[in-house]
């Protein structure tokens, strides 16, 4: 029974290698089973790339306006300041 089961196992694996029987396991993944591996995660990984690079661009956008709208807020509180003192004189 042993025997008779490695026998099935090296007929598939030399149906699987192309008739070429080796020692390592990878010979039943051939080359094509690793492209359509590598093409099935690129669209993910570039998607995944673009939407990074969109929360990047939004959370940068944010934090720019925040800094600008406090440089305004400091100078309308400034001139605000002023015009205060200023009635306060008068």
């Amino acid at each position: 029974m042993h025997l008779a089961a490695s026998v099935e196992v090296r007929r598939r694996i030399r149906v699987v290698c192309g008739g070429v029987e080796e020692r390592y396991h990878w010979c039943i993944m051939d080359a094509a089973w690793w492209w359509n591996a590598i093409w099935s995660v690129i669209p993910t990984i570039v998607i995944g790339a673009m939407f990074g690079l969109i929360i990047y661009a939004a959370l940068n956008a944010d934090r720019k306006v925040r800094q600008e709208r406090k440089s305004i807020e400091v100078e309308e509180r400034e001139r605000f300041e002023a015009e205060r003192a200023r009635r306060a004189e008068s």
